[in-house]
């Protein structure tokens, strides 16, 4: 289904009556990939740091977490966000500082 059929049923369910809506361009978003990735990397350093689970299990965890299929996907998201992780290694950061900045992932 197009983005405009989904507008459609987005529309007839529950705004019946609005004006027709401006459907953005299909396609990946740099920016949400970026900012899924940041997560993605700030979750495996918690898991690494503040758990006992070790380097498949984070993995695991991840995968499922994340929605991704593929073995090779997680070391290579994690690989070419390197810089990411090495901040966070220098920083160490609290617990805190993952639940303040992702307050919807449950962080225990």
């Amino acid at each position: 289904m197009g983005a405009r059929g989904s507008l459609t049923l987005f529309r007839d369910v529950f705004e019946p009556e609005t004006a027709e809506l401006q459907v953005s361009k299909s396609g990946r978003s740099a920016e949400l990939h970026s900012k899924r990735n940041e997560c993605l990397v700030d979750r495996y350093y918690f898991y690494g740091k503040y758990t006992e689970k070790r380097y498949m299990a984070i993995l695991s965890a991840l995968r499922e977490e994340f929605f991704l299929s593929s073995e090779i996907t997680l070391p290579r998201l994690i690989s070419d966000n390197y810089g990411h992780l090495a901040e966070l290694k220098a920083l160490q950061p609290p617990v805190a500082y993952f639940k303040k900045k992702w307050p919807h992932l449950v962080w225990q």
